[in-house]
């Protein structure tokens, strides 16, 4: 590991992880937490930190540390930059793990004195889980991390000393300018947010006009609006540091959905075969082995009866393995005899090792693609 000493503000749940996955990987330099007395208490209890200190204390934590990581929320990362300029020893490397990049690379190169290396970073990872109970070992795995170094510092000895700290957490790292990563965040995480919170609202108001619209939401309309879920604490600071890039979005596929409108409008089979052709082409290069900006879930199917105490008896099968059934639904039924159940999981490996579980219980179960 090409740091020490490591200083992470902030430890919820992406501070708490990135410690709980150096220790998973015997770093064997020192970890030291800052944030609330209750977070610092709880990292040094479980082991994930070597020091604590709380917020107002900040300046013993980062002294002496040759990377410093701020894991807060965005407002809070630029309010901690100006904190700790005046303090930062020159040869100290200064990252992030704000989801938008644009407004802190800006504000700390304004505020950062000479020799003091800040390079952007936005670990591409997540869950609804929050604070440090929620510190997950394997959150980076197979996850982007985008690097934003201003531009010279591309192949520098710190760039590679951080690369070489995010892929030694297992993930993938992608170096891009801030202003292009805003760009693209706002096209495939921002803007798939706004038109989930959208929908659901919409669907609201119809379910107001007639009272069968959300009793009849299921499958399609679950999947395409779990994210609208997402409380607004976590995309205020990101609406308000990447507003222009999401109305750019947001203009484009306005775009996009007036000329379909034109095209179902003027009863144009073919067309609207080319584009159902296009985008069924276009899902398929996505990578499935690579978490992203949204965070997929891995559907299971699970055939049942219909009968008291299924459910615990499929929690009960998964449970003692350790495994967290993240959402559930029951698609079809037949009264007296029995239905089909979708149940959703973290991650690939980890539905397919509860098919396996269920499989051993005597469930018919499979993975769904």
């Amino acid at each position: 590991m090409p740091f020490q000493r490591i200083a992470i503000w902030g430890l919820g749940l992406m501070g708490g992880s990135l410690s709980a996955a150096l220790r998973s990987r015997d770093f064997e330099g020192e970890i030291i937490g800052i944030s609330g007395q209750e977070s610092v208490e709880k990292a040094k209890g479980a082991g994930l930190i070597d020091e604590g200190y709380p917020h107002q204390r900040f300046a013993e934590g980062v002294k002496g540390a040759d990377l410093v990581v701020l894991a807060s929320p965005i407002g809070s990362i630029i309010e901690n930059l100006d904190a700790l300029a005046p303090i930062l020893d020159h040869d100290t490397v200064l990252t992030d793990v704000g989801s938008t990049k644009r407004a802190i690379c800006d504000h700390a190169r304004s505020v950062l004195p000479d020799g003091v290396v800040f390079i952007g970073s936005h670990p591409m990872a997540g869950s609804e889980a929050r604070g440090i109970g929620a510190a997950d070992a394997y959150l980076f795995e197979n996850a982007v991390w985008v690097l934003t170094p201003y531009a010279g510092l591309e192949g520098s000895e710190p760039v590679r000393r951080l690369t070489a700290l995010a892929e030694g957490v297992g993930a993938k790292v992608v170096t891009m300018d801030s202003e292009t990563h805003d760009r693209i965040a706002s096209r495939i995480s921002h803007l798939p947010q706004t038109l989930a919170v959208a929908l659901v609202n919409r669907a609201g108001t119809w379910h107001e006009e007639d009272e069968f619209t959300l009793r009849l939401a299921a499958g399609g309309f679950r999947d395409l609006t779990r994210i609208a879920s997402s409380p607004w604490e976590m995309w205020a600071d990101i609406y308000a540091t990447n507003r222009g890039a999401i109305l750019d979005a947001l203009d484009g596929f306005m775009q996009e959905l007036e000329a379909i409108r034109d095209i179902v409008a003027s009863r144009d089979e073919d067309r609207m075969q080319e584009i159902f052709q296009r985008a069924s082409t276009l899902r398929l290069s996505v990578p499935r082995d690579t978490r992203g900006f949204v965070r997929p879930l891995c559907d299971i199917m699970v055939v049942v009866r219909d009968e008291p105490g299924i459910l615990s008896r499929i929690a009960g099968s998964l449970a003692p393995h350790g495994i967290n059934i993240r959402d559930i639904e029951v698609l079809k039924v037949r009264e007296g005899e029995g239905g089909t159940m979708r149940l959703a999981f973290d991650a690939e490996q980890i539905a397919r090792e509860a098919v396996g579980h269920l499989t051993d219980e005597g469930f018919r179960a499979w993975v769904r693609k």
